[in-house]
């Protein structure tokens, strides 16, 4: 299998055997840092002992009553402030796009629509990935790698989860070519957007991205496209939220527990993130440790523009989750986990890649498509 990198700028040429060093010993002090810290999970608030998580049940809960006709922000409200959850500020009540999905459609259909979403990323992913790895060996282990990240995306409940379907989309985003087919990836984004806003991570990475390697109009098109979601968002969302706190008489600084999403857990959190939405968790938490770094680094060494984007957006939410996010809100790593895995495959060749001699990294191979 062919192995040209299409060339990037900045940031992201190639790297030298220096490069190479200093991304291990950046990637060696995060698996320090996490081994030495250790986990900050806390069990996530139940209604019994072995139910569901108490997110999971609020969110088919809302499902439930918005199919019975109720108003979105109406039912949304009540059962976060019934359940303990706050209602304030606007970001704490969730979008009310999936919640529409699911009361508009039975639970089977919504279910084969998020698979659909699956297989798309899947068969997308088998053809990105040939282009992206350097031999077959590594493109089927990148394959494993995405199909078991993808074990907790593709399980029932995560329906109910707005963050499996911002991966879906986001990744299909991704895969389809934001340079080669601009208004597809832009409008896959945009959708991504619309189920969850944590969405504009990505959107703001690969506007970055794109500013870097000379892509400047492309750029502010996606910029464009986060400016017009934030004044939807401000204009039409929070005013909606706020409307309903108020019907029902709430008081937002009483309507459940305080502190927000900002919480300083380090890359200990990020680690917790990724364990706890793929197989990682079977291991233990020091083998996830220096699994997670690992894998981000082995997207930064191929020299590739695909590949290069991808880590743009893993690292912009690894980097997030180190200041945002309770650790309680595990289930965000549905965000962009799946697809950080495969590039644990990446790491191999693209160590001997960095310590082969500057003539001899060009080899013959096959280009991978922007």
């Amino acid at each position: 299998m062919p192995d040209v990198a299409t060339p990037c700028r900045g940031l992201w040429r190639e790297l030298s055997s220096g490069g190479l060093l200093a991304a291990l010993g950046v990637a060696l002090g995060l698996m320090a840092w996490a081994i030495v810290v250790g986990s900050g999970v806390m069990p996530a608030p139940s209604t019994g002992s072995d139910g569901p998580p108490a997110d999971l049940m609020l969110y088919r809960a809302i499902s439930e009553r918005v199919a019975d006709g109720e108003s979105y922000y109406h039912a949304a409200v009540a059962e976060q402030a019934a359940s303990g959850f706050p209602v304030a500020p606007a970001p704490t009540v969730r979008l009310p796009t999936l919640a529409w999905l699911n009361a508009s459609l039975s639970s089977g259909v919504t279910y084969g629509v998020l698979l659909g979403l699956g297989s798309a990323v899947f068969v997308g992913a088998l053809l990105r990935f040939e282009r992206v790895a350097p031999n077959r060996i590594t493109w089927v282990a990148m394959m494993l790698l995405l199909a078991l990240g993808m074990l907790q995306v593709a399980a029932p409940p995560s329906t109910y989860y707005a963050e499996s379907w911002a991966f879906a989309l986001i990744t299909l985003s991704l895969l389809v070519g934001i340079e080669r087919r601009p208004l597809a990836s832009w409008t896959l984004a945009g959708a991504a957007l619309a189920f969850r806003e944590h969405a504009g991570l990505a959107v703001v990475a690969i506007a970055i991205w794109l500013w870097v390697n000379g892509r400047r109009r492309l750029a502010l098109a996606w910029l464009a496209m986060l400016a017009l979601f934030a004044v939807m968002y401000m204009t039409l969302h929070a005013p909606h939220v706020a409307e309903a706190v108020a019907a029902q008489g709430l008081d937002p600084a009483d309507a459940g527990p305080g502190g927000g999403w900002l919480d300083f857990g380090g890359w200990p959190r990020t680690v917790d993130y990724v364990r706890s939405t793929t197989p990682l968790a079977a291991l233990p938490y020091a083998a996830a440790a220096v699994i997670v770094p690992l894998a981000l680094v082995g997207w930064l060494l191929r020299r590739d523009r695909w590949a290069s984007r991808t880590w743009a957006v893993l690292t912009a939410y690894c980097l997030a989750f180190m200041i945002v996010g309770r650790a309680n809100n595990l289930y965000w790593g549905l965000l962009f986990a799946p697809l950080l895995l495969p590039g644990l495959a990446l790491v191999p060749s693209g160590v001997r890649a960095c310590l082969a001699p500057a003539g001899r990294r060009q080899v013959t191979g096959r280009r991978s498509a922007p």
